[in-house]
This record gives structure tokens, sequence and C-alpha cells, in this order.
């Protein structure tokens, strides 16, 4: 069954499924079990095709049982999760709908089968595009989560987080803040001021004020994190690199380009540290770089940052596309505003640099 939040999706039968309708055999229930058996194996393979086959078969059987079948949840929850992954969000959605009314039956209206099931449903109306749905259903969680768990709960701070990212990347920035600071309160509240979860708390809560061209209280709040982060001993994890890399990018906007420099410098240091010198992580850092040097018209140096982050690109086990199009079109404007500069220093060499 998927009992799953924040987008990862896994079938299991680790529910209580106890009870046997009278009108249905044991060989029917062995059948039953050897279906979702098969068909979970078969997603943990990415069969998706198979998987959706065998969880259909097993759907199929399981509605023989009744409406009132707890077996009949399970599947429908397994059906809906390969149609997630099948980028099938209309079919998840109708499948998840069926699911609720079943589970909440089953397991009660406030069980983590319904929980799990609201954050599938979630995910497969944001996928369409379907807002009001998906506030709605973010209230619903919250609410259920808050009666479960209490209001001070880490599944409440992480709901809260989950749909401030909702509403941000929808570009719903106001909204957005107005969870991020409830998240980051109730993280006080828990933990303390000084808890490096707060650290994160305070850098989401910042990058939505970057967002919204507040420089100065994003800045605070990017600083902030960072003495969390340096109290708390952490000198290379990746909130200190997100900070590390915010802060700069904030200072390039403010044509503050030394301090962005020593703070992007920083970034792609503790990048290799941590992801290695052929990463994609690293090939950004390197493009952040390249980017500040070519505004500071330090040519030589934004041409061999580019070209390594280019090369690096090339060479990740597995390319991304969009990372490499866009260190080579941002290359190409360097390139383009050499030209048009005459005394610049640019190595002759630079043209040849990017290799289709």
């Amino acid at each position: 069954m998927v009992f799953s939040e924040a987008g990862t999706s896994h079938v299991n039968m680790n529910v209580p499924l106890s009870g046997v309708p009278s009108h249905v055999s044991g060989d029917d229930i062995k059948h039953w079990e050897q279906l979702v058996r098969e068909g979970s194996e078969a997603f943990r393979g990415e069969q998706l095709d198979l998987a959706a086959k065998l969880f259909k078969q097993s759907l199929e059987l399981a509605e023989k049982f009744g409406e009132g079948d707890p077996r009949l949840g399970v599947c429908l929850n397994n059906l809906g999760a390969v149609y997630r992954a099948q980028n099938k969000g209309a079919e998840a959605e109708v499948i998840y709908r069926r699911a609720l009314p079943v589970l909440e039956r089953s397991f009660g209206k406030d069980s983590a089968a319904v929980i799990a099931t609201i954050d599938n449903l979630i995910m497969a109306c944001e996928a369409q595009g379907k807002m009001t749905e998906v506030e709605l259903l973010y209230g619903q969680l919250l609410a259920i989560k808050r009666r479960v768990f209490g209001e001070q709960s880490l599944q409440v701070a992480r709901t809260l987080d989950l749909a401030a990212n909702f509403y941000a990347s929808h570009g719903m920035l106001a909204r957005a803040q107005e969870y991020y600071q409830q998240a980051l309160d109730l993280n006080i509240k828990m933990f303390g001021g000084n808890d490096v979860r707060i650290a994160s708390a305070l850098n989401n809560l910042a990058i939505n004020f970057e967002r919204q061209n507040k420089n100065k209280e994003a800045e605070a709040l990017f600083k902030q994190a960072l003495t969390v982060e340096e109290k708390n001993g952490a000198q290379d994890n990746e909130v200190v690199v997100s900070i590390m890399r915010n802060l700069g990018l904030l200072c390039v906007l403010q044509n503050r380009y030394s301090e962005a420099e020593g703070y992007l410098q920083k970034a792609l240091t503790l990048r290799e540290k941590q992801f290695g010198v052929s990463s994609r992580e690293t090939a950004y850092s390197l493009g952040d770089l390249a980017d500040l040097y070519s505004l500071m018209k330090r040519y030589e140096q934004a041409v061999s940052l580019f070209s390594r982050a280019i090369e690096t690109a090339k060479k990740l086990p597995h390319p991304d596309d969009s990372i490499l199009a866009s260190l080579e079109e941002r290359y190409q404007a360097l390139k383009e505003k050499m030209e048009d500069e005459p005394e610049s220093l640019a190595v002759p060499a630079h043209k040849e640099a990017i290799k289709k």
C-alpha cells in the first residue's frame, strides 16, 4: 500500500487486513496477495506497465470482497502510485479519490492510510495544475495532523513547509511567506532558536523574501541561518552550501561583487568537497562564479570556469541537457560580450571552448 509523503511512493502490504468476508474463499485471498506482491516487485523494479496490469487484476479481485473491505483501499492506492509514476495525474486523482472513503471506513478518518492518500492526492492534483483543489487538500491534511500529532509536531511543521513550497513554486509568494513563517515559528517553539533545524527554515523564508525583491530582509535571514549552523558546528553541510550560494547571488544583485566572490568561492569549494569535482552541483557553482567574473569583466577567469562547467556537465553519469544548454547559452553571451569589447582580456582559444 502507498503510505507516503513528499513525493516518495512505495508499495507494501504492512497494513492490518484482518478478517475475510464470508463469501470470499481462502484461495481468492491467496491469489490477491500474490498479485499485490508481484505488482509491488514490478513497481520497485520500475516495470510500470506490468505493475499496472497486476494491480488492476488485484483490484478486480478486491472489488468482489466488497466496498468496505480494506483490501480495496490497498489496491486503489497501489494503482494510483503507478499512474502517478507514469505521469498520469488525472487517472491517479480519480483512483485516490475513490480510495479515500474506503480507507476512512477501514482505518479511520485520521489514520496513517488516509494521511498518506491525501499526500498522494495533493501531488496528483498539483501535477494537473489544480490549485484550488491542492489548497483545500493542504487545509484538510493540516487539520488531520494537528488532531493526530498536536500543533507542535514535526509532522505539522513538515506539512507547513510543503504547502509553502507549493505556493512559492506557483508564484504566490505572500501566501508562501505566511506558511514559511508559521513553520519557522513552530520549529523555534519546539527546538529553540539555535537548533540546526531552524537554519533550514530561515533559509526557506529568506529565499522567499529574495523572490519578492526584499533583499534586506533576505540577507538578514540568510546570515542568521548561517550563524545558527556555525553555532552547531556545521561548516559544510547542504544547508550551509545553499546559504553561501544564496548570499553570493544576493550580493550579485546588489552589485557587491567582492562579497559575492567570497560567498560563491566558498560554495564551490564546499560542493567540490561534498559531491566531487565532476558533479552536477559543482557544474552549477562553476557557472555561478563564471557569471560573476563576466559581470566583473574578469573574462579570462570567466572563460576558464565556463569551460570547466561545460565539460563537467557533458561528463555527468546521467547528463542533464537543461544544465548543459544553460551553461552553453551563458557562455555564448559571454563570447559576444567579449567581441563587443576589443580591449577585453580574451584568450585566443576561447571560441573553441564549446564543442557541439
